[in-house]
């Protein structure tokens, strides 16, 4: 069972001289996760002169069973360290090797060198490394809206932006259902752009029904995507890009920097036997908890892990590592993918029951997730939704997502398109395969194995904390350009 605390932080006021108050939100369960969310649809993310909020926080407890696998990504993110408007960006060098430079506006006054990586061998876990994320950008819609209670469709008064596209979300200022005030914004993905003047939600407006009301929208293809911070100055960033570009970044978008999780953070010396258990010597035989890496840069389908890590004598170490003294405390674990735990019993180490309990920020950003495919051959994506509520598989932005998931033209294996794999982690076994498999088929999911053939995207449920494959189909001729899925979040609506 998942276990989940929230706790929303009202920062002190300091012009009502109050102190900061805390509300705690017991959650078991996606179903109570999202009618306690859905309760506090006005939650306050923006500064004033007399008020501030923080992003939401919280916790989640994770079971690692005795002799099994269990798929594991970490639902938070660290806390923010600096938030900047672009003031403009620069694109350098040819793929992979793109680099990309981002110039804030106004005098952010960063220290030099501040979000530089440090030396991931050192024997000190305070160390971190660093990746930006490209935010949003909301724009004022000239326009007003009309929309109706429980409907997914909206009517604007005149003609949508020209830029506005599936995929970007648009927040609309109304209020909560039965009352009138107060205020209340409601995020949501455009699903479909029927017409000029109408659009269609990806869920159904919980709010009253009303026109006239005020709504902002957010075009930001590269909201989401996260590249590793390689250096910066006073009043700019400089990024690894590995081939992609900033071109779609814009003056005025969000722009955050946010310390990557490492083994040294996640599963400190503090948590042995707790998270994890240590080994008695770098020797294979002598190895306790082993934490597997995916290879995220091979081709194929089902790729065996590309890195093992493990504890011993005070620190975290990686198996092949020609040194064995070499400390891999910073090794940073990427937000969008998993890695393995592996608590199995070796001849000096007895596998027990562990629990690794995840803290830290709720993202609310968009989420953009590169997917590889290849030629004449299928390619295994091994991800993850660093978010801690359940989704269903309507939520998670694949199909609306530009070219992210192939359909299926029939339900045959000689018809199928792209597949997404879910793992059981109930299931107590090594070397697990998956236990589910979904395809899109005539505009809605199918399980695999299903005579009925049932649309599934509303009930086939995604846990909090665990690991997903996408399997991209066989590209006939050459691999197109890679495509970026786009999760937003479904929670705070």
């Amino acid at each position: 069972m998942l276990t989940l605390v929230l706790a929303i932080v009202p920062l002190w006021s300091p012009c009502m001289n109050t102190p900061r108050r805390f509300l705690i939100l017991s959650i078991l369960g996606a179903a109570a996760f999202a009618a306690i969310f859905g309760a506090f649809p006005g939650i306050a993310r923006s500064q004033t002169t007399s008020t501030a909020a923080t992003d939401p926080v919280g916790f989640l407890s994770i079971a690692l069973p005795a002799n099994s696998d269990t798929f594991v990504s970490i639902p938070f993110t660290r806390p923010v360290e600096f938030t900047g408007s672009v003031g403009s960006v620069t694109t350098t060098g040819t793929a992979p090797n793109t680099v990309g430079t981002i110039t804030f506006s106004g005098t952010p006054g960063l220290t030099q060198g501040a979000f530089a990586p440090l030396s991931s061998t050192a024997p000190n876990d305070g160390h971190k490394s660093y990746y930006a994320i490209i935010g949003p950008k909301n724009v004022a819609l000239t326009s007003t809206l009309a929309v109706a209670n429980n409907s997914t469709s909206v009517t604007a008064s005149t003609a949508w932006p020209g830029d506005l596209a599936v995929g970007d979300t648009v927040t609309i200022t109304g209020s909560a259902n039965g009352a009138t005030t107060p205020a209340v914004n409601y995020t949501f993905t455009v699903a479909a752009l029927p017409t000029t003047t109408t659009l269609t939600l990806d869920r159904a407006y919980p709010g009253n029904t009303d026109s006239a009301l005020a709504a902002t929208y957010n075009h930001s293809p590269s909201e989401g995507r996260f590249y590793t911070v390689t250096t910066n100055d006073s009043g700019s960033l400089t990024l690894s890009l590995n081939g992609d570009s900033l071109d779609n970044v814009t003056t005025g978008t969000q722009v955050s920097v946010i310390p990557y999780w490492t083994f040294g953070t996640v599963f400190p010396a503090t948590d042995v036997n707790v998270s994890f258990l240590a080994s008695t010597g770098p020797q294979f035989h002598n190895r306790g908890t082993r934490f597997l890496i995916p290879d995220l840069s091979a081709v194929g389908i089902r790729l065996p892990p590309t890195l093992i890590y493990y504890f011993y004598n005070g620190y975290w170490r990686l198996e092949n590592d020609p040194v064995t003294t070499n400390i891999h405390e910073d090794d940073a674990l990427l937000p969008n993918t998993y890695f393995i735990a592996r608590n199995v019993s070796s001849p000096s180490v007895a596998a027990s029951p562990l629990t690794l309990t995840s803290t830290g920020t709720v993202l609310m950003n968009r989420i953009s997730t590169p997917l590889q495919a290849q030629s004449n051959t299928r390619q295994d994506n091994s991800v993850a939704i660093p978010r801690p509520a359940a989704v269903t598989l309507n939520d998670l932005g694949l199909i609306t997502s530009p070219n992210a998931f192939v359909a299926s033209t029939g339900t045959t294996w000689k018809t199928r398109g792209d597949q997404l794999l879910v793992f059981d982690n109930s299931s107590i076994k090594i070397d697990k395969g998956e236990s589910a498999t979904y395809y899109y088929y005539n505009n809605a999911w199918r399980q695999d194995g299903d005579p009925t053939g049932s649309d599934v995207g509303a009930t086939a449920i995604i846990q909090p904390a665990t690991g997903i494959k996408i399997r991209k189909a066989a590209v006939n001729g050459t691999a197109p350009a890679t495509p970026f899925w786009q999760n937003a979040r479904n929670y705070l609506n």
